[in-house]
């Protein structure tokens, strides 16, 4: 039985973002199998018909690429936010209390290999 492409999206909207990657990957397989002529006959004989599941497919690839875009942003957003923690953190500080050493003096020290 097929669903609505909004309960498809309803259904799979808390999904992780990797979980919907595999979703889409699979949605594209089935598409890219029935473009290819390479559904098995005795499955025209079945409801909903090959045809019916090709065109639901294509709808829920629809929403599941809005689906992986918001999700991506999601973790953009959370890449950005841990960036901006990152540009806080003061590194001579932690330096000074990693080695014991001044951070001034340490930069004139010749590095050697």
């Amino acid at each position: 039985m097929m669903i609505s492409p909004a309960s498809f999206y309803e259904d799979h909207k808390d999904d992780s973002y990797e979980d919907l990657i595999k979703i889409r990957d699979e949605l594209i397989a089935a598409i890219w199998k029935y473009e290819h002529n390479e559904v098995p006959k005795e499955e025209y004989g079945i409801c909903p018909s090959p045809q019916t599941v090709y065109w639901c497919n294509l709808e829920y690839l629809i929403e599941t690429c809005k689906l992986v875009e918001a999700a991506y942003s999601t973790l953009q957003e959370e890449d950005d936010e841990e960036e901006e923690e990152d540009a806080d953190f003061d590194y001579k500080e932690h330096f000074v209390k990693e080695t014991g050493r001044s951070f001034e003096s340490s930069t004139n020290d010749k590095l050697t290999l």
